[in-house]
This record gives C-alpha cells, sequence and structure tokens, in this order.
C-alpha cells in the first residue's frame, strides 16, 4: 500500500488559508488548534488528520520520513520484519514514533504467531541506544504475557504516547 502526493503550490496556498482561518483575533493560534494544524496533510484533495505511525485493519501504517517534505508516502507493513526494517533504515523517525513503531511490530508478531523473544530482539537490535523502542517492545512482552489482545495494546500505548506528546508540547508553549 503506497500513496504518494505531491506538496504543490496549490496545496500550500491553500494549507495558509486554513492557517488563516483559524487565527484568533490576536494573530495567534491556541495550541488546540495548532496541534490540529500541524498533523494535516492532503491525500487525494482532501485534509486528512494523520499521525506518523498507526495500525489499520491489522497493517502498521507508517509516513516514510526519509521523503519528507517534498512527497508523502504512506508505507504498510503486515510483518515485525518490515516494521523492524522501517525502524533501521529511518523511515520512521523520532523517539516517541520508533516505540510507536515498535509496539506495533510486537503486534504483529503476536497476531501472525511469531516468536515473541525473537520479534523483541529483532526489533531491539534496530537501534541499540533507543529507550523508547526498548520500553515499547519490554510493554508489549509484559502486556502479551498477561493475556491482553494485541492489538488494544499496541494501540494503548500508541495513545498514550501521543497524549504525552501533545502535554510535552502544551508546557513548552507556556
Amino acid at each position: 500500500y503506497r500513496r504518494t502526493d505531491q506538496i504543490t503550490p496549490a496545496f500550500e496556498k491553500f494549507f495558509c488559508k486554513v492557517i488563516k482561518q483559524h487565527l484568533l483575533a490576536d494573530g495567534t493560534i491556541d495550541s488546540e488548534r495548532a496541534a490540529w494544524l500541524r498533523r494535516l496533510i492532503l491525500i487525494d484533495g482532501k485534509v486528512s488528520e494523520i499521525r506518523a505511525v498507526w495500525s489499520e485493519e491489522g497493517t502498521v501504517r507508517m509516513l516514510d520520513q526519509r521523503i519528507l517534505p517534498h512527497r508523502v508516502e504512506v508505507l504498510g507493513f503486515r510483518d515485525h520484519h518490515r516494521v523492524a526494517e522501517a525502524i533501521k533504515d529511518m523511515t520512521v523517525r523520532g523517539a516517541p514514533a520508533i516505540g510507536v513503531a515498535a509496539a506495533y511490530g510486537m503486534m504483529l508478531a503476536a497476531n501472525n504467531g511469531e516468536d515473541l523473544e525473537k520479534a523483541a530482539k529483532e526489533l531491539k537490535g534496530t537501534r541499540p541506544t533507543a529507550f523508547d523502542l526498548f520500553f515499547a517492545v519490554d510493554h508489549m512482552l509484559s502486556r502479551i504475557r498477561e493475556g491482553e489482545d494485541p492489538a488494544d495494546s499496541a494501540e494503548e500505548y500508541a495513545e498514550t504516547i501521543v497524549e504525552r506528546c501533545r502535554l510535552i508540547g502544551e508546557h513548552g508553549e507556556r
């Protein structure tokens, strides 16, 4: 699954128009609107909210961050090996996004009946110093061993990270 959209002058003009519509009277944008605007992307002529990494119908989706901002390409992965490769080759970047990708990678390994210890070792081996990656993998191992649904656990982890990042941004804005 791949979707590529060129960032065109028309999109930039449209995006500027959207920003102007959300300006407050003093010319600023409140933190909630700013966070929403930062996640906008134009796909098939429509503005959509999108994350760097997410799960959709058993497939891990991520933006190929190696080609941003010139092109937007959404990649899809159905096994943890490909997620590990995406982490290693820097398709996904940034500690929080890498952690979320690793959580979803563990979800795929569990859903595909793979050996979870081997999957954990493979994912951790992609970035040996990435704390968020190690934390996410260990979190998923623990949750799955406790009998929790891998998809629910990965999604909960992702939502926790998104909220944490939102709060960091909110605090930094002060």
